[in-house]
């Protein structure tokens, strides 16, 4: 029966797939006109929607802070083969948070590693933890993936909220966990996130065009998302939950499974997705700034949006339920999110046939038009950060039209897919 469903589900996104490719065949082969009555949609469609998100981001900036706002709070930081001084790096941010931080949780999905004790030990008794309250935590268990490491840590917690971190990550700030539990103080926000950019993002041109990604990512997307209250997706690296809403939903996220499978990965997209259907509040603080470790090569990188892309149609599938009790955004943002990339698919057909049977130069509308999204923001993020660097953001257009749009329809039709593709090799013991 599951395979039925399957091979049911690939049939459907394949023939939809088609079916878009075949309709913008005809329409090109009709008129010129017609076809450039597509694109006009397209592209209306889309600056719509960029301009909106801008007004949004821009008023949601400082609507959920509050200065008075104390918590008592725990880090749960899940670990698996970590690099020896990134792990290192990720305990020192957080004992430099203070009195910010009640409770640090390291939760070792392999016990086997005792070099990850070690470390924690090096970092506990150091003089950074020792002048602090802190109350450090170790523990370690058979591997059995990040989501079980993440309960691990936080299913006993007594605390007023629990804040995940991956332990790839560095907090960049020494009051960013003060800022990221402002929200909270409004009853009715049950999550929240801080921003996160890359931290390794001089390595390669592939880091630094993840990097300007991030920012945009949070900085627009997200914030617009803040503004209603419906942000969908609270980053893994860095997010805080209220305890007693996690506590409602601890055990359903942790037994996750789509279509018969146990999901392992989109633990992050997928806890928001059940705040915010229990009718809880989802935001953004833009004050609250971490790093972590982006992929280097093309090829984990790849990889790494393949997940993220599947765990996103998962999602959407599964969070129609939260559309009728949140804000009309999560609902539109969603379905814009979830269309555009065969919205894309089906104008390029057009383009191509043009370029093809009619006029090679029609090819050079596209490279303009895919130019001028990129471009918008692009100087979304110059004007904003003062940064002439966005710049180079230009060229991500022609990154997801010719690498991530085929991807993100593998990602669609292959949706059932609930594993990592590759087990993480192991670090070797300092």
């Amino acid at each position: 029966m599951r395979k039925a469903i399957h091979i049911a589900w690939v049939a459907l996104v394949s023939g939809g797939f088609l079916a878009a490719v075949v309709i913008g065949y005809f329409l090109a082969v009709n008129a010129f006109v017609v076809a450039l009555y597509a694109l006009t949609i397209y592209g209306a469609a889309t600056i719509l929607h960029f301009f909106l998100q801008v007004i949004f981001a821009q008023r949601s900036r400082s609507i959920w802070a509050n200065e008075g706002s104390r918590y008592s709070v725990r880090m749960v930081v899940p670990t698996y083969r970590e690099e020896p001084d990134l792990l290192r790096r990720c305990l020192a941010s957080i004992a430099h948070q203070g009195a910010s931080v009640t409770t640090v949780v390291l939760s070792n999905d392999d016990e086997n590693d005792h070099y990850v004790e070690q470390i924690f030990e090096e970092v506990r008794s150091s003089p950074l933890v020792m002048d602090t309250e802190q109350v450090w935590l170790y523990r370690a268990h058979p591997h059995n993936g990040k989501r079980d490491a993440m309960y691990d840590g936080a299913h006993d917690a007594v605390e007023d909220l629990v804040v995940f971190m991956d332990s790839d990550t560095i907090i960049s700030r020494e009051d960013s966990v003060h800022r990221l539990i402002q929200p909270f103080h409004q009853g009715n926000v049950g999550c929240a996130t801080g921003e996160v950019t890359v931290t390794n993002h001089q390595d390669n041109l592939l880091t630094r065009i993840t990097n300007l990604r991030y920012w945009l990512s949070f900085n627009l997307e997200r914030a617009a998302q803040s503004y209603f209250g419906v942000m969908s997706c609270v980053s893994g690296p860095f997010g805080a939950y209220r305890r007693v809403v996690l506590d409602s939903v601890l055990e359903t996220w942790r037994s996750q499974t789509f279509l018969g499978n146990k999901c392992t990965f989109g633990d992050d997209r997928h806890l928001t997705s059940l705040v915010l259907r229990a009718g809880y509040k989802s935001v953004y603080v833009p004050d609250a700034t971490a790093e972590t470790k982006a992929p280097r090569s093309l090829r984990s990188w790849l990889k790494q949006q393949l997940r993220w892309s599947r765990s996103f149609y998962r999602e959407y599938l599964l969070g129609v339920r939260s559309f009728n009790i949140q804000s009309a955004w999560l609902a539109y943002d969603l379905t814009y999110q979830g269309v555009f990339p065969f919205f894309v698919a089906a104008n390029l057909a057009i383009i191509f046939y043009l370029g093809v049977a009619k006029n090679w130069k029609y090819f050079l509308v596209w490279l303009v038009v895919i130019g001028v999204f990129g471009l918008l923001r692009a100087l979304y993020g110059l004007v904003v950060t003062k940064r002439i660097g966005f710049l180079a953001f230009t060229v991500y257009g022609y990154l997801f039209a010719i690498v991530l749009l085929p991807l993100k329809i593998l990602a669609c039709a292959t949706v059932f897919r609930t594993g990592w593709e590759k087990k993480r090799e192991a670090v070797p013991t300092p």
